[in-house]
């Protein structure tokens, strides 16, 4: 998965996953879901990375997210 199939799939444009990925916008509790049914990642990890971990690199790891 890509980022443009990652966006397509939760339903928001592309810039808006770009910036996610960035660190340039936070995850709301609604999208955080959302990621979390999506990626299977916690959406606590998408919410607060800086204190549960890069949700990134996880995906890169399980080989479920390419660029």
């Amino acid at each position: 998965m890509n980022l443009t199939e990652l966006s397509i799939k939760l339903g928001i444009t592309r810039e808006h996953i770009s910036f996610i990925k960035n660190g340039s916008r936070n995850v709301g509790k609604s999208l955080s879901v959302r990621l979390e049914n999506t990626t299977g990642i916690s959406r606590t990890k998408w919410m607060w990375p800086e204190r549960y971990g890069e949700p990134w690199t996880q995906l890169e790891k399980l080989k479920k997210f390419k660029e």
